[in-house]
């Protein structure tokens, strides 16, 4: 049996011991703690988002179907689109296309697809997308952040060396050997802890913020003034974090000669455009003169379709 490594955070004093990547059932089978991760989120969601639908006086019967087709589609978008950005290590990222439960996972893949098929779906019950989705956001982005942690677990998706007060030390036998760099090692060489790396933890940045911006989201939700309102603010704080994010890493799909990420400028222009949005559709208070109101009265009736478009 393989020695697990210690995962450490030395500038924190904190040091975690015997952190399995999955759990054996039988000789022959085991579980990935990657995998249940991914599954609680999944459930975290739909619970998440029907309480969400109850509380806006919303049938949640319909983000039943929703939560089915649109996690489908998240699952094979979020590995499709990991596929892609994993373009110089093509033919072993294709090779494991269905090993979704040992990771290489692009969450923004999955939120994209998973979106696009709640407007589909959305269009066949006659209900209206940003309604649906203003629901939806709140389990989408806790979701999100839950699924962070599966990356602590698998010891993946970690930034570039820092000495910052939240390092994190990896042993080098059990991360991807491809995400080390020179600098990496000549840190650990010239800092003398050899056969480790020390890393930004991406995982503990991304799920801070989730966490944080869901919470956020969930009190506002009494307060939005027009439909649209939480998904656009929960997006951008997703793109925001994901920026944050980049910038302690380095993307394949950068600009050359530059440490800019083509991610980070897309998303840096939708950004943008959810500002322009958030600010038209808070000006723009026709029809949504009290929001409020309407969330008292609406408890308990059912109001998904309730909003043309």
């Amino acid at each position: 049996m393989l020695t697990i490594q210690p995962i450490s955070f030395p500038n924190l004093g904190i040091t975690v011991y015997n952190l399995p990547k999955s759990i054996p059932v039988n000789d022959d089978v085991s579980l990935t703690l990657y995998g249940l991760i991914v599954g609680a989120a999944i459930i975290l969601c739909f619970l998440i988002t029907q309480w969400q639908a109850r509380r806006t006086g919303q049938d949640g019967e319909i983000y039943i179907g929703i939560i089915i087709y649109a996690v489908i589609a998240a699952l094979i978008g979020g590995r499709l689109v990991y596929l892609i950005e994993s373009y110089r290590n093509f033919f072993d990222a294709a090779a494991n296309m269905t090993s979704l439960a040992n990771g290489g996972f692009s969450t923004a893949g999955a939120i994209v697809w998973g979106f696009i098929v709640m407007y589909f779906y959305g269009k066949f019950r006659k209900a209206k997308f940003l309604k649906l989705a203003d629901t939806s956001i709140v389990g989408v982005i806790t979701a999100e952040a839950v699924i962070r942690l599966g990356d602590f677990l698998n010891r993946e998706n970690f930034g570039r060396y820092t000495n910052n007060v939240f390092a994190m030390r990896l042993s080098v036998e059990e991360v991807d050997q491809k995400a080390i760099t020179p600098t990496m090692l000549a840190a650990a060489e010239k800092e003398g802890y050899v056969g480790f790396i020390q890393v930004h933890p991406l995982f503990l940045y991304a799920f801070v913020i989730g966490i944080a911006l869901s919470v956020f989201l969930l009190v506002i939700t009494p307060f939005r003034k027009f439909e649209g309102e939480l998904f656009l603010i929960g997006l951008t704080g997703y793109l925001v974090q994901s920026c944050l994010c980049q910038s302690f890493t380095r993307s394949p799909l950068h600009i050359p000669g530059t440490p800019i990420s083509m991610y980070q400028i897309i998303a840096v222009g939708l950004v943008a455009l959810c500002v322009v949005f958030i600010i038209y559709g808070t000006g723009n208070t026709e029809n949504a003169t009290d929001r409020r109101k309407e969330y008292g009265k609406n408890k308990g009736k059912d109001t998904t379709g309730q909003y043309k478009a």
